[in-house]
């Protein structure tokens, strides 16, 4: 990634653990020469002691901001919110300041709705953990205009990892939790479902707002699991039936208590989902089980819970932003408890019937669609998070595939619903064209639909439409990686020719000379004329 940043202090130091990054002159708006994937507004308020000054530089940046957004579409544009904490004040009945502050913070986000490539990034998130007199040295500010304290450093680069992430809708998918002393307070099977701590009165208030945070967590996309050891009955007795409990069992899409070994309940529950371990966050009071976890699974996320309830709420908070924040949720984000439940369904109906006749029950539904303002945030988000099934693991932000598709080029998704439910968008593939020559230049799927054939059934109808176009010639590619080893022959088994390159790639070629055959198990909406 080629990023360019929009600069009126010294802030090199604050960007010093990304690569290839570009800094505009002082308060430059001119547009950077070269190809620049991610543009970055970084501005901070410079530490004037007169009012009018500091009042003329926000309508400066607002100026120069918008001067620069309008030369920016096909980039994606980061751009930080102003805050003056560390500005002096004179009077406390004046606030011209803060007025203005939130008058340039609020228009930016307006920009950030009416443009898709425009996202905000909310500065005070990282000032909040500092005093207003430690977000700027003097002494680096007046010797080299470093505007931002060295010391914050660190934590910026770990911040602004952590937003990009977000940005890229890049996160952890599943949150496993123990219960005695995590989800409540106490053990359920000594104290019983009165005397476990969960309600009004500490320590049982943290443990209720602590439920609270994992409820919201899931409602934005966030698998909640349970691996404990515990008797069943009792578990689910007390979920039901405690008054306090704000999580119900249907908030959980895969559970493991027994007595079992946690690192393989945890293992086995990634099986059922059909997830990789490294996606999971694993969170429980007890270090050894935690310890025992990481070292028979270290791809899994360990997290240290605190050892004072009143900080479990804040402990939460600092997991969620990690590793499960996104920017913006898309529509199948909020559904995923309910998508993976149905999966879990669908495949115990599979181990009791022959798969021709299980496919063929599932009465499944592809819609194919062309790629559109309204799908375009979740095809790049797929690009963003799959691996598994991926055959070329390219990622490309909103506004790269805006542009890809103002070309003489086909992006497409695909959502598959079933006798089970709906799994919204699970499948996108980008496919350049020239006459009669077409390049599949990324196909993925989601890992919630693999396994049923639907793989084939959508690019072969995407190809088939290219043929009655005209095209005939169909090139592409197979990049290994480490977790997408599934995907190495399913050109091959497509009936293409394939060259292995040095770097263990494949190149593939088919010269198509009749539709492909599409299995009945099937129905299909191609809409992508």
């Amino acid at each position: 990634m080629n990023i360019f940043v929009f600069r009126n202090h010294t802030v090199e130091p604050l960007f010093s653990n990304l690569k290839n990054v570009t800094f505009s002159e002082y308060g430059s708006v001119h547009m950077p020469d070269g190809n620049f994937s991610l543009l970055i507004w970084c501005y901070f308020l410079t530490p004037y002691f007169d009012e009018n000054e500091i009042l003329k530089e926000i309508e400066d940046i607002q100026t120069k901001l918008h001067m620069v957004s309008a030369n920016s579409q096909h980039s994606s544009f980061l751009l930080f919110t102003l805050d003056g904490r560390y500005l002096p004040s004179w009077q406390l009945s004046t606030n011209a300041v803060s007025k203005s502050i939130s008058t340039f913070n609020n228009s930016i986000y307006d920009m950030a709705d009416n443009f898709p490539a425009i996202k905000v990034v909310n500065i005070v998130e990282l000032f909040n953990e500092y005093k207003s007199d430690q977000i700027v040295d003097k002494k680096y500010y007046y010797l080299s205009k470093i505007i931002i304290n060295p010391l914050i450093n660190k934590y910026f680069h770990t911040w602004f990892e952590s937003v990009l992430k977000s940005i890229n809708g890049v996160r952890k998918k599943c949150l496993v939790l123990d219960l005695d002393n995590t989800m409540w307070g106490g053990i359920l099977g000594e104290d019983g479902i009165t005397g476990i701590k969960l309600g009004n009165t500490y320590p049982g208030s943290c443990f209720l707002d602590f439920q609270k945070q994992l409820k919201e967590a899931k409602k934005n996309g966030v698998l909640l699991a349970i691996c404990s050891k515990n008797n069943e009955d009792d578990v689910w007795e007390a979920f039901e039936n405690h008054p306090d409990m704000i999580l119900k069992k249907d908030d959980f899409v895969s559970f493991r208590i027994n007595w079992n070994n946690k690192a393989a309940n945890i293992r086995e529950i990634a099986e059922e989902l059909n997830i990789g371990i490294d996606s999971i966050v694993f969170i429980d009071d007890n270090p050894v089980e935690r310890g025992l976890v990481g070292e028979i699974e270290p791809d899994v996320i360990l997290a240290d819970f605190p050892e004072k309830h009143y900080e479990m709420a804040d402990f939460f908070q600092g997991i969620y932003n990690k590793y499960f924040r996104l920017y913006k949720l898309t529509k199948e984000d909020t559904v995923k408890t309910e998508q993976y439940k149905a999966n879990s369904a669908r495949l115990e109906k599979s181990k009791v019937m022959s798969i021709n006749d299980y496919l063929l029950s599932l009465n499944t539904v592809i819609k194919i669609d062309k790629a559109d303002a309204f799908n375009i945030p979740r095809i790049a988000q797929l690009t963003q998070k799959t691996n598994q099934f991926n055959l070329t693991t390219k990622r490309y932000s909103e506004p790269e595939i805006v542009e890809i598709n103002s070309s003489n080029n086909l992006i497409f998704c695909a959502s598959v619903s079933d006798k089970f439910g709906d799994n919204g968008i699970t499948a996108a593939g980008i496919i350049l064209t020239r006459d009669s020559y077409a390049e599949i230049d990324s196909y993925m799927l989601s890992c919630r639909i693999l396994g049923r054939e639907a793989e084939f059934a959508i690019i072969k109808t995407v190809l088939n439409s290219l043929f009655v176009k005209g095209v005939r010639t169909i090139k592409c590619k197979y990049i290994p990686t480490l977790k997408n080893r599934q995907t190495e022959n399913f050109y091959d088994l497509l009936g293409f020719s394939s060259k292995t390159l040095p770097d263990n790639s494949k190149e593939y070629l088919l010269e198509i000379t009749k539709p492909f055959t599409i299995k009945n198990f099937f129905t299909i909406n191609l809409n992508i004329d």
